[in-house]
Order: C-alpha cells, then sequence, then structure tokens
C-alpha cells in the first residue's frame, strides 16, 4: 500500500536524460522552493 507523504519526507528529483538544473534551471529551482515552502526536504 503506498503511504502519504509526511511533513519532512525526503522528495528525489531527477530527469532521466539531462539534469532538469541545467535545462530548465528556473522552473527547477521554482518547484524545489514550493515542496520546501510545504516543509519537504527537496
Amino acid at each position: 500500500m503506498i503511504q502519504r507523504l509526511k511533513i519532512g519526507d525526503k522528495i528525489g528529483v531527477y530527469s532521466p536524460s539531462s539534469p532538469a538544473t541545467v535545462t530548465a534551471n528556473k522552473r527547477y529551482l521554482r518547484a524545489k522552493h514550493f515542496l520546501e515552502w510545504r516543509y519537504f526536504i527537496a
């Protein structure tokens, strides 16, 4: 059974072909900031 995410859970972000930090850095940073704002560790 899949469990819901809890505050403080760690979320891994990956890109299968090329790093998202290179191809869409602004979008990546915005998403990372949003997850951290919601108390997740990204």
